[in-house]
């Protein structure tokens, strides 16, 4: 045990994770039963599902977590202003386990690229099998082509994806390269890119050491930005480098005297 933290911190984490883990057991014995009741009404199958997931997230993120002590937040904001650009793809920075889970939690009928080996997984497999969403093997040709007509089929619905664009989460604070597969499906969808930035102040389920007990309560900021559109005859290469330098931008700002401009700084 790192004996630099106090016990506190070791509860609350204890009881966050907990929560998560419960809430999970909870979502497969309880609610997918029901969902696979209502078999003989397609439409109201999807709806009941696709809400209390988005629901559940937006519990946990928003309410549980912060309740308990695990983060405050700080800032939510741009998502009434992107919601009139709707359809559209939505990019986010990655630092965390819990990225995903904010702009699910925020956003309504939306969907998500998701790596094929998570997509595996029990919960994660019902997402793919049941809300749309799309696994992807950033290593096959194939499943990157399969992805794309997926998601351009997903958006034809009226509904949104979410990409992580750099693939993984950043060890450094640093964005990390784009790929374009995002910015591909919003110039052959015809649909803005929304940038979003979820910063926190420490480094939280991230791949640094530490970070599964921060050492105090830190904040979050979830700040979507204004909508990209594709110019016209634009690259995907193109409309990335523009999405990139936005985001770019945010990150430095909301970096400014916290640890991540500290550990950019030394390296």
């Amino acid at each position: 045990m790192d004996h630099t933290k106090p016990l506190s911190r070791y509860l609350v984490s204890v009881a966050g994770y907990g929560g998560y883990f419960v809430s999970n057991i909870f979502f497969l014995i309880f609610v997918m039963p029901l969902y696979f009741l209502l078999f003989f009404a397609p439409p109201v199958q999807k709806r009941f599902i696709t809400a209390l997931f988005h629901r559940y997230l937006a519990f946990l993120t928003r309410y549980y977590l912060p309740g308990i002590g695990v983060y405050r937040i700080v800032e939510i904001s741009g998502f009434d202003t992107a919601r009139a650009a709707c359809p559209a793809v939505f990019i986010a920075n990655h630092r965390s386990r819990i990225d995903a889970l904010f702009l699910l939690g925020k956003l309504r009928d939306t969907a998500a690229l998701i790596k094929t080996r998570y997509a595996r997984l029990p919960v994660f497999s019902s997402f793919v099998k049941h809300l749309d969403f799309i696994d992807i093997n950033p290593r096959s040709l194939g499943s990157l082509g399969k992805a794309l007509e997926k998601a351009k089929q997903v958006i034809e619905k009226g509904k949104n994806i979410v990409v992580f664009p750099e693939g993984t989460r950043s060890k450094t604070g640093r964005l990390r390269e784009f790929k374009d597969i995002p910015f591909k499906i919003a110039i052959e969808s015809h649909v803005p890119v929304i940038p979003v930035i979820i910063h926190s102040t420490l480094p939280f389920m991230a791949k640094r050491q530490g970070s599964i007990v921060p050492s105090h309560r830190f904040d979050f900021t979830i700040r979507c930005c204004a909508p990209v559109y594709p110019r016209r005859d634009e690259t995907p290469g193109e409309l990335n480098t523009r999405c990139r330098t936005v985001m770019a931008g945010h990150v430095k700002e909301l970096d400014k005297g916290t640890v991540w401009q500290t550990r950019k700084d030394m390296q």
